[in-house]
C-alpha cells in the first residue's frame, strides 16, 4: 500500500475532495436559486431573502478562499518535498 493512500482505496490524499467540493457547491447553488426563485414576490419573507442571500455570498466567499488554499497548500507541499530531496542529495554528498 503506497503511504500516501488516504484510507487503502488507493486514492492519494485530496484527490477526491475538489471534485465533491465543487460537485457540492453546484447542488447547493441551485438549491439557492430555487428557494430564492419562491422567495420572490412574498413581502412577508423579504428580511429572510435578504439575510439568505447575505450568507450565500458569505458562503461562495468562504468556498472561494478554500479553493485558493487548498492549492497554495499543494503548491508548498511540492516544494517541501522538491527540498527535501535536494536535502537528500546534498546530505550523499
Amino acid at each position: 500500500m503506497d503511504p500516501a493512500d488516504d484510507d487503502g482505496t488507493g486514492k492519494k490524499n485530496g484527490d477526491e475532495e475538489p471534485e465533491f467540493s465543487a460537485s457540492a457547491f453546484e447542488a447547493l447553488e441551485r438549491d439557492f436559486q430555487e428557494v430564492l426563485a419562491n422567495l420572490v414576490g412574498d413581502k412577508s419573507l423579504e428580511r429572510f431573502r435578504m439575510e439568505y442571500e447575505k450568507l450565500h455570498r458569505a458562503l461562495k466567499r468562504s468556498h472561494e478562499h478554500e479553493r485558493k488554499l487548498i492549492k497554495k497548500v499543494r503548491e508548498l507541499n511540492t516544494e517541501i518535498v522538491n527540498n527535501a530531496a535536494k536535502v537528500h542529495t546534498a546530505l550523499k554528498l
